[in-house]
């Protein structure tokens, strides 16, 4: 097993750490570590004590927090025993094969965008655009998963939509999650995005030649 090997009660902190960073305004899982003030006490209480111990003896530490991250985003009410079952183990192998060649993937979806405004008649630009009473048609490519959120993110980062998005969110409770969920996704996968430089250079290699 490559990574940081940890114990059971390792692996409880872990987890509580990051289901309070995704539910939680004030806690950034990033800032603390990863740490909570959960006691060896509480933890040895626990009925679900075996499915911590048998995930640390399993998986380092950096594997649980990836796995942990794919099944937020499949199903953001998941506990611990849903981590050593082995649809999480697919959509884990499944990320790592994404982020391994996310170039690949992202101009793939970028170009999966562009084909949708040669069909529609329509400039790169209207893809972002809000219309009143509708979401932007980007948001609506990642509701129903055409493109992944990594894209999403990506696009955000050249065309910034979000921001105008921003200011019709407390009036947008699909838009309200989805904005908390992506912010508190980012920190996890930024090392493997490419720099916004070269998001751009492929956004104009993409959408603009």
């Amino acid at each position: 097993m490559s990574g940081t090997q940890i114990s059971g009660f390792d692996a409880y902190v872990l987890y509580l750490a990051f289901k309070m960073h995704f539910s939680s305004n004030s806690y950034n899982f990033f800032k603390f570590n990863g740490k909570t003030k959960a006691t060896q006490a509480s933890y040895n209480s626990r009925k679900d004590k075996y499915h911590f111990d048998k995930l640390a003896h399993k998986f380092s530490r950096e594997k649980i927090i990836e796995k942990m991250l794919v099944e937020q985003i499949h199903n953001s009410n998941f506990w611990v025993k849903d981590l050593l079952e082995k649809d999480n183990e697919t959509r884990y192998l499944k990320f790592r094969g994404y982020v391994e060649g996310i170039r690949y993937y992202l101009k793939k979806e970028f170009s999966l965008i562009r084909e949708y405004c040669l069909k529609s008649e329509i400039e790169i630009v209207d893809v972002f655009k809000i219309k009143e009473g509708t979401h932007p048609i980007i948001f609506k490519f990642l509701l129903r998963n055409d493109i992944r959120i990594e894209t999403f993110i990506a696009l955000d980062i050249v065309m910034l939509f979000s921001n105008n998005m921003n200011k019709k969110k407390d009036f947008d409770p699909i838009w309200k999650d989805q904005y908390l969920l992506m912010t508190k996704y980012y920190p996890f996968i930024s090392h493997y995005l490419p720099e916004s430089k070269e998001i751009k250079s492929m956004f104009k290699e993409i959408f603009l030649t």
